[in-house]
Parts: structure tokens; sequence; C-alpha cells
């Protein structure tokens, strides 16, 4: 029996951000994205079984487990691997200059990396996604401290409608500043 879709909502904070190109402007306050957890391959095997999968967890973990060894060994012979609507695999390079290409040889080649670029159902999925705001990584640390210590501790963060957006924004430098997007 194939179970129903679970959307949750995606946590996000506030952080407050410097234009690093005119720092004379006034800061302006981006989302920040805290992810609820890492999903490892046995746990989205068992996911996929639960929507009804015709294979077993093992078999779904066998499959995916194969298909990276399979997907690097086609990225090395040169290829770029679509994998459907997850998406393409395909390399990319590095290499140290050379006075002229008659001096550029392999040995130029630093790294080689395998490089996602995401189907059109992963490209922006907006529209699907519900969201909650969160404290920071900081705040929730502090949060933590305060309850274990006995005290008892307001949700400042919530507001009277349940869209978020209360607290008092911040970010503590851990947030990763490929997720910050300006709206």
């Amino acid at each position: 029996m194939k179970s129903e879709k679970r959307i949750g909502k995606i946590p996000y904070s506030v952080a407050g951000r410097e234009n690093q190109f005119a720092r004379v402007q006034a800061v302006k306050y981006y989302a920040s994205l805290q992810h609820n957890g890492t999903v490892n391959l046995t746990q989205l095997a068992e996911h996929m079984v639960e929507h009804g999968s015709k294979y077993d967890e093992g078999d779904i973990l066998a499959i995916l487990t194969n298909s990276v060894a399979c997907v690097k060994e086609m990225l090395l012979m040169g290829y770029k691997v679509e994998f459907g609507k997850l998406g393409t695999f395909s390399n990319s390079i590095s290499s140290v200059g050379a006075d002229s290409a008659s001096n550029f040889s392999a040995n130029n080649i630093i790294r080689i990396r395998a490089r996602f670029t995401p189907g059109e159902n992963l490209k922006n999925f907006r529209s699907e996604a519900q969201f909650e705001y969160v404290p920071n990584r900081k705040n929730q640390a502090l949060l933590k401290s305060a309850e274990k210590g006995g005290a008892e501790v307001m949700n400042l963060y919530q507001s009277e409608s349940g869209n978020g957006g209360g607290g008092n924004g911040g970010g503590n430098g851990d947030e990763d500043p490929e997720d910050i997007t300006e709206e």
C-alpha cells in the first residue's frame, strides 16, 4: 500500500548580513536554513519502502550503494550521468595555469570532482515548501541550557499568527552563505 506524501516544515532562522561590496549600507536580514538532521542511505531506503516500493529495504539499499560506484566509474570515463528527475552528475575540473597552451599538460590538473545539477523537480520547489521560524543555533543552545537548569522558557520565536518572525535574527556565523537568498 502506497503511503501519503508527508510534507513537513523547513526550519529557518534569520541572520543579519552586511553588504560585502558596500559596507555603508544598512545590514539586511536573510533566511538561514536550520536543518532537522541528516537522512542516511539506510533511512532513505526505509522511507522508500514506506511509500509502497515493491522492493524491500535491502534491495533498495543495494541499488543505491552500487549506483555510487557506477556513477563514479562513468564520470571517470568522461560521461555525464543523467539520474532521471533527480538530476545530472558531471565532472568539474580545476587546474593551474600555464604560460602557453603548448606548456599545458595533464600535470596542470590539480582536482576533479563530481558536480550535481538538480533536475527540474528539485531546482525550485518553493511553491510546495512550508517554513517554520526557529531560533538560530546559538540561541537554541542557550534555550536548551536554560531549560536544563530548570528555567521556564517562553517561545519568543513564534508569532501570534504562527508564521514566525520574532526573535533577534542574529546568526552566529555558522550559516552557509550559499543558503542565503534575497527576496
